[in-house]
């Protein structure tokens, strides 16, 4: 496969947070998890997030906050 996914975290009015490059053999889950501990480095009062259920698929929703401190919506 040839490509790449990018993940983006933007705040409610759409400016750019955070983001992850990763080549297209990777998992979508993989990418998420990247950018969100990035956004856990660079936001550290960052409590709440919402995310596209694209990302409810194996497991992210139950992962994300035993292992970070983020509130999923």
């Amino acid at each position: 496969m040839v490509g790449h996914n990018r993940h983006r975290v933007v705040d409610t009015l759409g400016f750019v947070l955070a983001v992850c490059i990763h080549d297209v053999g990777q998992q979508d889950n993989r990418g998420a998890i990247l950018v969100l501990f990035t956004l856990r480095e660079m936001f550290k009062r960052l409590r709440v997030k919402f995310a596209e259920s694209c990302y409810g698929c194996n497991g992210l929703l139950g992962f994300v906050p035993q292992t970070l401190p983020f509130t999923n919506k």
